[in-house]
C-alpha cells in the first residue's frame, strides 16, 4: 500500500486550510477596519511631521468645532476664521500656511473656501449705554443698524445678539437677567438672544434703534459682566464662528474691586486676561472700539482693548464718529476656511480633545504667525 508524500498531504490539505484561515482573517479584518478609512476618501491621511513649535505671532483665527454626523462621527468640520495680513488684507488660506493638530498628532485635511464652505458665523454686540455715552449713542445706533444692513446683503450665515452693559443696576429692575446671576444682573441694562430675524421690523433691529443712553456714575463699567453674560447664556451654534464686538468710551471694572459691593464682582471675578482666556478657548474672537488707556492706577480697573489683543480681533479708538462697517468683519469671515479631518482613534470613541491650528503667512519676504487652540469633545 502507497501512502501519499508528505508534499503531497501539504498540496491536498494544508494549502486549502490556509487559504480558509487567511479568508477568515480577512473577513475578520474588514469586519473591525475603522470605517472612516472608507466613508473618507477625500481626506489625505495624517501627516508623520513634526508638531511645529508654540507659534507667538499675532495671527489667532476664531474656531468652531462641529462634530461628525451619526453616519460618519470620525469626520470633524472645523471653522477657520478669516484674518488679515500684516498688509490689511485677509489670508488667502491653503494647506501650506494651515497646520491642524490633534492632540499632539498633525492631521491631513481638507480645505473649502468661499460659499461651497457653508459657513456661519454668530456675532454679538455689547454696547455701553451708560450716561456718559450720551453724546455718542445716536453714531453708535445708526452704525450698528448699518452694519446690520450690511451683513445681512452680504448673503451670508450670520446670527447676531445684543448685550446693552450699563453699571451697578438694582437688584429689583426688570432687566430679563435672573436676579440670582449678581454678575449679570448688575451689568446688563437690555439684551437680546441671537437670532437670524434683524431685518428693520425685527424686535433687535428696533431695541438697538432705541437704545438709550443713561446711568452709570463712576468712570469704568460693568464691560466684562455684560460681556460673559452673553458668553454664558446666548444660543451659539455648533460650527459657527464666535465674535464680539464691544464698543464703549470707558474701561471695566474687574478684579480686586473692594467686596461686599452692589456691582456683582466677587472675589472669582474677571481681569482682562482671565476673560480672554476664557474667550480664547471656546474660538471667539472680540473686536473693540474703546479707549487705548486705563484712566486710573486702581488695581480693578482694567482697560478693555486687550480683550482684542487677546482673542486676535482688532482694536479701533473709540469715537462719537465711529465707523462698524470699517471693521473688516465681513471680508474676513468670508475669507474663512473649513477644515475637515478624521479624529483620532476609533470613529464611535467621544472623549475631550484639544485642537490647535498654526498660521503661518509671508508678505513681502515678511514671516507671520500665530496660533489658536481649542478644548472641545468630539
Amino acid at each position: 500500500m502507497r501512502f501519499p508524500s508528505n508534499m503531497h498531504l501539504f498540496n491536498r490539505f494544508l494549502i486549502p486550510a490556509l487559504i480558509i484561515l487567511n479568508l477568515l482573517l480577512s473577513c475578520s479584518k474588514d469586519s473591525t477596519k475603522p470605517e472612516e478609512e472608507n466613508l473618507n476618501p477625500d481626506i489625505p491621511g495624517d501627516s508623520y511631521k513634526p508638531v511645529p513649535p508654540p507659534a507667538t505671532g499675532p495671527l489667532r483665527p476664531s474656531l468652531a468645532v462641529e462634530p461628525g454626523p451619526s453616519n460618519n462621527p470620525a469626520r470633524i468640520k472645523l471653522t477657520v476664521g478669516g484674518l488679515l495680513g500684516p498688509g490689511g488684507a485677509p489670508i488667502a488660506y491653503n494647506t501650506d500656511n494651515l497646520t491642524i493638530v490633534e492632540d499632539g498628532v498633525v492631521k491631513g485635511f481638507k480645505l473649502t473656501l468661499g460659499q461651497a464652505a457653508g459657513l456661519k458665523a454668530d456675532i454679538v454686540f455689547v454696547i455701553d449705554n451708560t450716561g456718559s455715552m450720551g453724546g455718542a449713542i445716536a453714531g453708535v445706533r445708526a452704525s450698528v443698524l448699518n452694519f446690520l444692513n450690511a451683513i445681512r446683503n452680504s448673503g451670508q450665515d450670520i446670527q447676531v445678539g445684543l448685550v446693552a452693559f450699563n453699571d451697578n443696576i438694582p437688584p429689583a429692575a426688570n432687566t430679563g437677567v435672573d436676579p440670582a446671576d449678581t454678575r449679570a444682573h448688575a451689568a446688563v441694562y437690555s439684551f437680546h438672544n441671537l437670532t437670524a430675524a434683524y431685518e428693520q421690523a425685527s424686535a433687535i433691529y428696533q431695541q438697538i434703534a432705541t437704545l438709550p443712553a443713561t446711568g452709570g456714575g463712576d468712570t469704568p463699567e460693568l464691560c466684562f459682566g455684560g460681556l460673559d453674560y452673553a458668553r454664558r447664556t446666548f444660543s451659539w451654534r455648533i460650527g459657527a464662528q464666535r465674535i464680539y464686538i464691544v464698543i464703549t468710551d470707558a474701561t471695566s471694572w474687574g478684579k480686586n474691586y473692594p467686596i461686599p459691593n452692589t456691582k456683582g464682582i466677587d472675589a472669582d471675578y474677571f481681569t482682562d486676561i482671565s476673560l480672554s482666556d476664557s474667550l480664547r478657548s471656546e474660538g471667539s474672537v472680540v473686536h473693540c472700539f474703546c479707549p487705548d488707556n486705563k484712566s486710573s492706577l486702581l488695581a480693578s480697573e482694567y482697560n478693555v482693548r486687550p480683550l482684542a489683543t487677546l482673542t486676535g480681533g482688532t482694536w479701533t479708538l473709540f469715537s462719537n464718529t465711529l465707523d462698524l462697517t470699517s471693521l473688516p468683519i465681513i471680508g474676513v469671515t468670508t475669507a474663512s476656511g473649513l477644515v475637515e479631518f478624521v479624529k483620532n482613534g476609533p470613529a464611535g470613541t467621544t472623549k475631550e480633545r484639544t485642537v490647535r491650528v498654526v498660521v503661518e503667512t509671508e508678505e513681502n519676504g515678511t514671516v507671520t504667525n500665530g496660533e489658536s487652540v481649542i478644548n472641545t469633545t468630539f
